[in-house]
């Protein structure tokens, strides 16, 4: 008579290995994919981070000199620095705004530490601009600019880079609200009574936080993100329009 000997299987079937297995790909998919939204996660708060970094510091160095448009350092000499051009007029966003700016403070000279020396030259003319997704500001310009049309051979420099991997700026105007001035001086050439002065104006400005639009169907790729920022500034010199 044959004896048979059954024995007791060991380990794991392949049916078991292979479900393990699959199991185990699933999880370090699952894994993986988390981890590359992370990232991306983390990088799209950096660009946005960036981008509304970017708008702030344009809006807030624009500002700066456009608040003291108009001073002098005495009173008698106010129509000599009291003068603004404004051009480049269109509607945009309904809003019936300018995207060129001239102006005039009495800045020191570099040869006094006060401010202001009471003449008129070039570093008293200042000005502000959008062309080509880049804000010009306009440092010591000809005493004769009444208009954007310079580069920076006449003292216009850009603001912003327009550099792959930087913001891109897609748009920069302003709209003023005027009202008619009443200052009263003794100068050879006074300032015309009623004349319209700018008392306050809004700078607005468009960006996205790439420089081109991304395109594919890569589920990482980037998001191109949009902001506006905007800024309301009192002219307390009353800068007169030309």
């Amino acid at each position: 008579m044959r004896l048979i000997n059954f024995t007791k299987q060991q380990g794991i079937s392949l049916i078991e290995l292979m479900v393990s297995l699959a199991i185990g790909l699933l999880l370090i998919s699952a894994a993986t994919t988390i981890g590359f939204s992370s990232i991306f996660a983390g990088k799209e708060g950096i660009q946005q981070t960036n981008l509304n970094e970017t708008l702030r510091s344009i809006i807030t160095e624009a500002s700066r000199d456009l608040r003291r448009a108009g001073y002098s350092k005495n009173m008698s000499l106010s129509p000599l620095f009291r003068k603004a051009y404004l051009s480049q007029n269109s509607t945009i966003k309904g809003k019936d705004a300018y995207q060129c700016i001239i102006f005039i403070y009495d800045n020191y000279d570099g040869s006094s530490a006060s401010s202001g020396n009471g003449i008129l030259g070039n570093e008293d003319m200042f000005g502000l601009t959008f062309k080509d997704n880049q804000v010009f500001v306009l440092l010591n310009g000809d005493t004769s600019t009444t208009t954007c049309s310079g580069s920076q051979a006449d003292g216009w420099y850009p603001l912003n880079s327009t550099n792959k991997g930087m913001p891109k700026i897609t748009n920069f105007y302003f709209t003023v609200d005027t009202t008619p001035t009443v200052t009263k001086n003794t100068a050879a050439t006074p300032q015309q009574i009623g004349a319209l002065a700018i008392g306050n104006i809004t700078l607005y400005i468009d960006g996205d936080s790439l420089q081109s639009a991304p395109s594919g169907s890569n589920k990482f790729k980037s998001t191109n993100f949009q902001s506006t920022l905007s800024q309301t500034i009192q002219l307390r010199n009353l800068p007169v329009i030309q």
